[in-house]
């Protein structure tokens, strides 16, 4: 399968946060400039992704959902082929987005004065779970 890694999609007026902001800050930058910050990305979305997703629209309903088997499955044998450990089913436990799940385990794990290693570059937020 080819990339395109060229081509950068328009950003500007989308409602991007970090493009929003980039120009808001400096109205002058150029058409060249690229800011690739983490969990945004510059580039188009794979032409697999965009098939996965069209498949999937065409026979889901949209609404509140709870983790499947499926689901399970796809992250106890991720774990099971990159670490050659399975965890319990159990312990797997949702969360809708890394920054709370990180602030959920620093309250759970830890007390108010404990060490808590944040190993940089990491994104701002993870420091804030800490503080």
């Amino acid at each position: 399968m080819h990339y395109d890694f060229q081509t950068l999609p328009q950003r500007r007026g989308t409602g991007s946060a970090k493009w929003e902001l980039m120009y808001r800050e400096q109205p002058d930058l150029g058409p060249d400039v690229v800011p690739l910050s983490v969990a945004d990305m510059e580039f188009e979305n794979p032409p697999e992704v965009k098939q996965a997703l069209r498949e999937w629209l065409d026979g889901a309903v949209m609404g509140y959902t709870d983790p499947t088997d499926e689901f399970f499955s796809a992250c106890l044998g991720w774990q099971e082929r990159r670490h050659g450990w399975t965890p319990e089913r159990e312990w797997v436990v949702t969360s809708p987005g890394v920054v709370p799940a990180i602030f959920n385990a620093v309250r759970t794990l830890t007390s108010p004065g404990d060490g808590v290693i944040v190993q940089p570059p990491v994104y701002y937020p993870f420091f804030m779970a800490v503080e």
